[in-house]
């Protein structure tokens, strides 16, 4: 299976179980050239550690726990089998010498020896791993210090990867889990999002109560763990926690908790189940007159493209549909088969998807439509995006773009056209690897950054705007490649002022919420929004915390303030007039941004209160940038203009008041 792999990390919960192993299947929509070695489609992903005749429970010597040097050596191998290098192994109770080319060494352990499989490997990279086995055995035993073995094989493996690309990384037992929850889509547990308080450090908060599973049960976010079956957690991290919340589904773990507001202890009885993460958090009507739908697909687990096609099915049977925003924004991607699939329920079948390019020409593969789409053909589709639109998201939006079935609008898009395969190691580890290109149906690869290597250290170069190749779509119209995917149509988000991140950093939407929900004494109304009452409680609550606003206006005060110490100037009072003067304009910031901190104020307390399913609905009937897609889906007029080629020296169009 090959990732196309997305820029953020998966919520702590971690799967649990055996993982899937495909078995070398390739997928339907592929069809590739066949190398002379049989090499398998770089669609595959062995996930199950065990499945290359390693188990974790042995060592080749008998039972018993192995050692970090072995599990290196056993992670080794494996690897070195994947790549085409036969090896040959064994161990003995006295010192060996070992040669290897040009090197040597004494081994007090074990040897490995290196047999070239065909032509795969050269005798250069066979020394390499001779010298690596060599040096991390020397370190391990003769070091001046003890050193932690699998901590030492772990930094030896990054840097050497790192020196790449950054998505090129092994990932130990825990990565290797919560890289298998973005597979899956799904992982054993109780449905909690954990992270460390601000305000105590040694105290654990949930994030996010998932619902179907904690949200049902009672638990809010906002709430402190404090005991997990009778066993204080205070101190604890959060992988401790989230290990003592995991077990064999059907069984069940007793949680406490202390919230804001109650004068005792919480105690929650939580069944622990398989815990789908929903690609599909939210399917809605937003413009019920116009027939306008909603959907927002946050990632592309295996499941992506049936919960799309229900999603559809369920705002098509709730209007009559003439138009739908597909919201991508945030998405940082997952699997490129679900891309694949996801793209098929809004393209003509038999229509080109992607394909994508490796090392060799045999690595190349051709993705094709091969059902007919969910969507309608008489829908107008406008694909949302913003700069972490990422990866799998970039190919469902260029396939788009690129057969002219919709607009793409919003801002542009990350810039990801690299895909890496998910090789399984020994001991439930694995290796992430770049393998190839992905290209759009018009022949653009849109990689923003092209990486190489000086001296072991990575460097990344932007595809400047001139070296951009251009290419048509379907229809004619002008896209290029290189630099993310540009938009259609420019629907600018609002920017992140200075005292909404100074607000957001120090927690201060989240511990006002909080108060706020202890207060509560009804559930939130589905129409909840912040008054005028509430902002200027808001306000003073931030008053009274001792919250410290530095812009950087202070900081050049600072240095204009020491600058004239240093050449011994005198300020003749005047610094502090203008201390006095940017306090006050500071304070008006209240003002000056108040709508965007009122959103982020709503934001937190629906989420301290409200179901998900209820939250998402909500925040996109006031979305603005939702609601410049709507304005454009009903603008027949305009949505066909973007449609059709412009000249080459016309810009794209931006968001204007006449929509």
């Amino acid at each position: 299976m090959a990732f196309a792999v997305g820029v953020s990390a998966v919520e702590n919960a971690t799967a649990s179980g055996r993982s899937i192993c495909l078995n070398g299947r390739r997928p339907r929509h592929c069809s590739r050239g066949q190398s002379e070695r049989g090499k398998p489609s770089l669609v595959v992903l062995n996930c199950d550690p065990r499945a290359e005749g390693h188990d974790e429970e042995k060592t080749d010597r008998g039972e018993g726990k192995k050692s970090g040097f072995q599990k290196a050596v056993g992670i080794a191998l494996s690897f070195l089998k994947s790549v085409g290098i036969a090896v040959t192994k064994f161990f003995t109770k006295g010192p060996v010498l070992f040669f290897s080319g040009l090197v040597s060494g004494l081994l007090l352990t074990g040897a490995i020896l290196l047999v070239p499989d065909g032509a795969a490997v050269g005798e250069s990279v066979r020394e390499k791993v001779a010298l690596f086995d060599i040096i991390f055995h020397d370190i391990a035993s003769n070091y001046v210090e003890p050193v932690d073995e699998e901590k030492l094989f772990e930094t030896g493996m990054q840097a050497m990867l790192s020196s790449l690309d950054p998505y090129t990384q092994f990932e130990n037992n825990l990565q290797a889990r919560e890289m298998n929850v973005k597979a899956n889509g799904k992982y054993g547990g109780v449905g909690l999002g954990l992270a460390q308080d601000l305000r105590e450090p040694d105290r654990l908060v949930v994030m996010s109560a998932f619902e179907g599973y904690a949200f049902d049960e009672g638990v809010r976010p906002g709430d402190y763990i404090e005991r997990v079956n009778d066993i204080s957690v205070r101190g604890r991290n959060i992988e401790e926690v989230t290990n003592m919340l995991r077990g064999p589904p059907g069984t069940s773990v007793n949680l406490e908790v202390s919230r804001q507001g109650a004068s005792s202890g919480i105690t929650f009885k939580l069944d622990r189940r398989f815990v789908s993460i929903r690609d599909v958090p939210v399917a809605t009507i937003v413009d019920a007159n116009e027939g306008i739908g909603y959907i927002k697909l946050q990632s592309f687990a295996r499941d992506a493209a049936s919960e799309l096609r229900r999603a559809i099915a369920k705002v098509s049977n709730e209007t009559k549909l003439t138009g739908l925003v597909l919201d991508l924004r945030g998405n940082p991607g997952g699997l490129l088969t679900s891309a694949v699939e996801v793209a098929e329920t809004l393209v003509p079948k038999d229509s080109l998807i992607v394909s994508t390019k490796g090392r060799e020409v045999s690595d190349s593969e051709t993705y094709t439509s091969s059902r007919q789409p969910a969507l309608p053909d008489n829908v107008k589709l406008a694909v949302l995006v913003n700069g972490q639109t990422a990866s799998a998201a970039e190919i469902v939006a260029g396939a788009v773009q690129d057969l002219d079935v919709g607009l793409v609008i919003g801002t542009k898009t990350f810039g990801k056209g690299l895909i890496q395969n998910i090789h399984s190691l020994p001991y439930r580890t694995a290796l992430r690897y770049t393998v190839g290109r992905y290209y759009t149906p018009s022949g653009r690869c849109i990689q923003a950054l092209n990486y190489s290597s000086d001296n072991g250290t990575l460097v990344a170069k932007e595809k400047l705007d001139a070296d951009r190749l251009e290419f048509r779509t379907l229809h004619g119209r002008s896209v290029k490649d290189g630099g993310g995917i540009d938009v259609d149509f420019v629907a600018p988000a609002s920017q992140l002022g200075e005292l909404e991140a100074s607000l957001m950093e120090k927690g201060l939407f989240f511990y006002f919420a909080n108060d706020y929900a202890a207060k509560l004494h009804s559930p939130l109304p589905n129409n909840f929004e912040v008054t005028n009452t509430i902002y200027k409680d808001f306000v003073k609550f931030v008053d009274e915390s001792d919250f410290e606003y530095r812009s950087r206006v202070d900081l050049g005060l600072e240095s204009l303030e020491k600058y004239l110490k240093e050449e011994g100037y005198s300020d003749g009072g005047h610094m502090d007039q203008l201390r006095d003067t940017i306090s006050a304009e500071m304070k008006l910031d209240f003002v000056r941004h108040g709508t965007e901190i009122r959103r982020r104020l709503e934001h937190a307390i629906r989420s301290r209160t409200q179901a998900e399913s209820v939250r998402l609905v909500a925040e996109a009937k006031t979305d603005a940038q939702v609601l410049k897609a709507v304005e454009l889906l009903k603008n027949n007029n305009l949505y066909t203009q973007l449609l059709q080629p412009a000249d080459l020296d016309s810009k794209v169009a931006s968001a204007d008041p006449q929509i």
